[in-house]
């Protein structure tokens, strides 16, 4: 347990001190920081925000939003 919460502190810091300030910038240039995991997200707005704040983020919706000219 102890180890569990460690690691939720540590990222918390890392939310607060890294990835939160970016998103109240406005800074629309994202680097991504190759350290962090990283998620997968169906929201567009969480999506963006997460972006900007250089987090790696995948952005999951249907076959419908896909244009038909696109190769997967």
């Amino acid at each position: 347990d102890a180890q569990r919460l460690f690691c939720e502190i540590y990222l918390f810091m890392d939310w607060i001190f890294l990835a939160h300030p970016r998103i109240t910038a406005g800074d629309r240039t994202a680097i991504v920081n190759s350290e962090w995991m990283g998620t997968f997200m169906h929201d567009s707005d969480m999506c963006n925000k997460l972006y900007i704040a250089g987090i790696p983020v995948w952005y999951v919706h249907t076959m419908v939003y896909i244009p038909s000219n696109q190769t997967l």
